[in-house]
């Protein structure tokens, strides 16, 4: 038996340009928020892909592991489902709400690795007899669904276009768990594309140089990111000239932009709606390679 180690570094696939096609075999990339789920001789606990731990976080999800042996660690993605599609936006709605009633932002946990199972370290096996021990040991759960495979990448993507889903993922099968971003596994993404709330411009000098948008959550507008690509083009919109400034930040309290050294930020009301192209979302909800179109 070995010593499981927790928290632990999560191995993540490595972002390519074309579709992989190749030894591969290949997954939906749900949008969700990474999740590593450790039962051990003490109780349930819960990791982000930062690392953050919890021993409790989704009601609904938190008492699902009665199936899970002590000394087990699994590897996986909770979601928000919409139509049986994930839907980030619900998720980030689900994080930052008060309220503990969320009939219509329950999450499920899709479980795509293994790491430990009874003691026994599995990160140095394939993945194709990780995933085997997975459809074997997993039982069928309301809310835990260990993640399909498919043989045929370019059937996949087909799939996934028709259905507006995120992307997939191709590992080979052969790949053994490591930590870090790793080029066993590589990930092919769709453009997203989305319009978010101004609550802020940044300027250095005289040069503005960024808006920081938001999307409203509730009766809260959430920081979502800074985004600098396009910006411009937001000196030549009608909606510009009505921007009204406010003397404190809009957004969540504490979770608001920061000006960096030479810059200043001009408070704005949330009013303008910017559309952004942006490839993902991150676990902390921001977004990632993020432009203004």
């Amino acid at each position: 038996m070995h010593e499981v180690q927790f928290p632990i570094k999560v191995m993540e696939p490595r972002r390519v340009e074309m579709l992989p096609l190749g030894e591969y075999i290949y997954q939906v990339k749900w949008d969700g928020m990474r999740w590593i789920t450790y039962k051990s001789t003490r109780g349930i606990l819960f990791q982000t892909k930062g690392q953050k731990v919890f021993t409790a976080r989704f009601a609904e999800l938190d008492h699902s592991f009665n199936w899970l042996p002590r000394e087990s660690m699994i590897d996986g993605e909770v979601v928000v489902l919409r139509e049986g599609s994930p839907h980030f936006p619900s998720l980030l709605r689900r994080i930052h709400s008060r309220s503990h009633m969320h009939l219509e932002l329950e999450v499920d946990y899709i479980i795509f690795d293994v790491l430990f199972w009874e003691g026994k370290d599995w990160r140095n096996k394939p993945l194709r007899d990780r995933l085997e021990l997975l459809e074997q040991r997993v039982p069928p759960s309301e809310r835990c669904h260990v993640i399909e495979t498919f043989a045929d990448g370019a059937k996949l993507w087909n799939g996934i276009e028709q259905l507006g889903l995120e992307g997939l993922v191709a590992k080979a099968p052969t790949s053994l768990y490591r930590g870090g971003k790793n080029s066993s596994w590589l990930k092919y993404k769709k453009i997203q594309e989305q319009s978010f709330l101004v609550g802020g411009v940044k300027f250095k000098g005289n040069s503005l140089q960024a808006v920081c948008l938001g999307m409203m959550l509730e009766t809260e507008l959430v920081y979502v990111g800074t985004v600098s690509n396009g910006v411009t083009h937001i000196l030549k919109s009608e909606d510009a000239l009505s921007i009204r400034e406010r003397s404190s930040s809009p957004f969540t309290k504490g979770m608001g932009p920061n000006p960096r050294h030479g810059e200043t930020i001009r408070w704005i009301e949330p009013t303008m709606l910017l559309k952004t192209r942006f490839l993902e979302w991150t676990d902390e909800g921001k977004l990632r390679h993020a432009q203004l179109i």
